[in-house]
């Protein structure tokens, strides 16, 4: 059955179909997450945390982690079963600046670990986490930036990109915009 248009990030958890798609209601433009069972009257919005969103928050990255979806939500991971809906973690600097801002990305699971990305608090570099699904069990593997070479008008100094498992080992380029 073909999904909605607009839709992103099918993701298969199950025998349910999530997925995210833009709604519009008058002048307010959102995505949202919906799952699927195939059927017009089985496909249904997914409710997002109560009080979780910030503005510009959307779910994004959706990937299937232990037969759980989990996904970003702004700064959040955040995992759903379909009915209930929880924050696993928010990321964010350490100093809770409310200038420096970023999204929960390249979610993958690798091995059996669920592995992400948050830009880092100078804004010119990423981390890399490596979960268990839990908030206890989510740990920074490494922090891509090179103080040596903080320029403020470079944001994002360090780029990561294309997370690919293979084998149960996770792969991806590093940009360190200089090589």
């Amino acid at each position: 059955k073909p999904i909605p248009s607009g839709a992103g990030d099918p993701t298969v958890v199950g025998n349910e179909l999530y997925f995210t798609s833009v709604v519009t209601h008058g002048s307010s433009v959102n995505r949202l997450l919906f799952k699927s069972n195939g059927t017009a009257a089985g496909t249904v919005r997914v409710a997002m945390p109560a009080g979780s969103a910030k503005s510009g928050d959307f779910p994004n990255n959706l990937v299937n982690y232990g037969g759980v979806l989990y996904f970003g939500f702004g700064d959040q991971l955040v995992k759903t079963n379909g009915a209930t809906t929880k924050v696993v973690g928010t990321f964010g600097p350490p100093n809770s600046d409310p200038v420096i801002t970023g999204f929960v990305s390249d979610l993958t699971d690798a091995g059996g670990v669920l592995y992400l990305t948050f830009p880092d608090a100078s804004q010119q570099g990423v981390d890399l986490y490596a979960s268990n699904g839990t908030a206890r069990g989510t740990t920074l593997l490494k922090d891509f930036t090179n103080p040596s070479v903080i320029n403020p008008s470079v944001p994002y100094y360090y780029q990561l990109s294309n997370f690919t498992a293979v084998g149960g080992k996770l792969f991806f380029g590093v940009d360190d915009a200089a090589h």
